[in-house]
């Protein structure tokens, strides 16, 4: 147009006779093997050339974890011939690596991490991660006679205390390039003041992946696992020590003694989100399934103190969790709705069961209620029973978890710039520890509150802070009968990435 601000494109298409593939040539893969590239090649010699193939391709080869850049294309591919050569081009990432870091302080004493990792193990793409954290105390630096007597007592092996852990990736396990195993070893000593907790596992996961959305998962895990409390004798000292110590109930996820837990589980993810840490449009779902089975062992077994919630006694439940989540995009700008529910279920299969500690369900914090701290959140019945049973007090509520939750929660993601932008959300949710009895999905507890955003390379900085809504009315309402006057009335979180 005469002010230049419109106008006519034309476009001219020649078509040309489909495209055969003559054969495959590989090239930039030196260390990888040219069978496994093969096997997830979709593109097959004398097929036809097809661009969905190319992008299957590429997709599968990314997913081996070793090259940097996947690019498949026609050798020549403005000379017109009916059959071509297909070339696959790699570049390989550098296959090891090796972290070390030291470190000391006088209340941890001298500590020490190694990372080792091969992305490219006999050229199969199997990739090896070998993690070993390692911290010791030296008595010198314990002030306390007292603790410095019980570290005293505690071998090298129990006195040292570490996180080390071993994983391997199979990308490749027969059953073609949908498929992959992964493979983990856990052996775990942590040290505190008074307790010692020891934990070793060994967990296996397969993952089919039909769809770039769609993932399915089965496996299970074997735990041993060992709570102890220094200096003690009697069975009991760990709920004890908790009820003395509130602000420790958040690590013992454990029944006291040893106990043996072997677990299977099963789960389904349906995810379209445009970006999995800042999600402004798409849609998430996913659904599980985990059965466990713990019994105590050694001088723990055949113990059945049921009237504590740490006693090793024989668990056997299906914990069953799900969640659905969608975004809309609102503008151009960025401004963007976000929603999700979660919930979640645990059914006893024998008499006289109950969960594994580190199986419950817990509310509170950046993930669910952001009115409250990380897994604060007192479930509804014991809740009910603080206001009406003067005998029970809150220091004997000793692990905060229950056997049943829901958690809807809605943000509005407002823009502020390219890389700041804020929210205001409402948080909703309950928890109950015998859902069978006095579940009901109305009686929720609410949080609203903001936060500020910032745009990072490895994800969104999130800031907020929620206001418990039951506490606000208290204090705007003086004559409100305060119930739950154990509660704060807010909290602040960070997080990195969004819901």
């Amino acid at each position: 147009s005469e002010d230049r601000t419109r106008a006519k494109a034309a476009f001219s298409i020649t078509e040309r006779e489909p495209v055969t593939v003559s054969r495959v040539v590989i090239r930039g893969a030196e260390r990888t093997s040219e069978r496994l590239i093969l096997s997830r090649v979709a593109l097959e010699q004398g097929g036809r050339f097809r661009r969905s193939l190319v992008r299957r391709t590429e997709e599968h080869l990314g997913a081996l974890g070793v090259f940097s850049s996947v690019s498949v294309a026609l050798e020549d591919p403005h000379v017109p011939a009916r059959s071509k050569v297909v070339v696959v081009t790699l570049q390989e990432r550098r296959p090891q690596y090796l972290d070390v870091r030291p470190g000391f302080s006088t209340g941890e004493g001298f500590r020490i991490t190694f990372e080792y990792g091969h992305r490219n193990l006999g050229g199969e793409a199997v990739q090896l991660t070998l993690r070993s954290q390692l911290g010791i105390l030296p008595t010198a630096f314990i002030l306390e006679g007292d603790v410095r007597d019980k570290y005293n007592e505690l071998d090298l092996g129990e006195r040292l205390e570490r996180r080390n852990s071993a994983t391997v990736e199979l990308p490749d396990i027969g059953l073609g390039p949908l498929f992959r195993f992964n493979v983990e070893g856990i052996d775990v000593r942590d040290n505190a003041r008074d307790f010692g907790l020891t934990r070793d596992a060994g967990l296996g996961t397969l993952i089919f992946r039909p769809e770039r959305v769609l993932s399915f998962q089965l496996g299970g895990s074997l735990e041993l696992n060992d709570a102890t409390i220094f200096g003690a004798e009697q069975r009991g000292a760990l709920e004890d020590y908790v009820q003395r110590n509130p602000q420790q109930r958040n690590i013992f996820r454990v029944p006291e003694g040893t106990t043996f837990a072997i677990a299977e589980r099963i789960a389904a993810i349906w995810d379209r989100r445009d970006n999995a840490l800042d999600a402004t449009r798409g849609t998430f779902a996913s659904i599980g399934v985990e059965h466990v089975h713990a019994d105590p062992v050694g001088e723990d077994a055949g113990a059945d103190d049921t009237d504590s919630v740490f006693a090793a006694t024989t668990s056997d439940f299906l914990r069953y969790t799900n969640r659905v989540a969608g975004y809309v995009r609102l503008n151009r700008a960025g401004l963007a709705l976000a929603a999700s529910v979660r919930w979640g279920w645990i059914q006893q299969l024998i008499a006289n069961s109950r969960t594994y500690p580190d199986r419950l369900f817990f509310l509170g914090g950046v993930d669910s209620l952001r009115g409250f701290l990380q897994d604060s959140l007192i479930p509804e019945d014991i809740a009910r029973r603080l206001l009406t049973d003067p005998e029970l007090t809150l220091n004997e509520v000793v692990i905060r978890g229950g056997d049943a939750f829901v958690n809807p929660r809605l943000e509005l993601r407002i823009p502020l710039g390219e890389s700041i932008q804020t929210a205001a959300f409402l948080d909703a949710g309950n928890l109950w520890t015998d859902p069978s009895v006095v579940f009901d999905a109305f009686r929720l507890r609410y949080a609203v509150g903001s936060g500020l955003r910032v745009r990072t390379p490895v994800g969104p900085l999130a800031f907020d802070y929620g206001f418990n809504v039951e506490r606000v009315l208290d204090g705007l309402f003086p004559g409100r009968d305060a119930q739950r006057s154990w509660e704060d009335l807010g909290a602040f979180h960070f997080s990195v990435g969004l819901f």
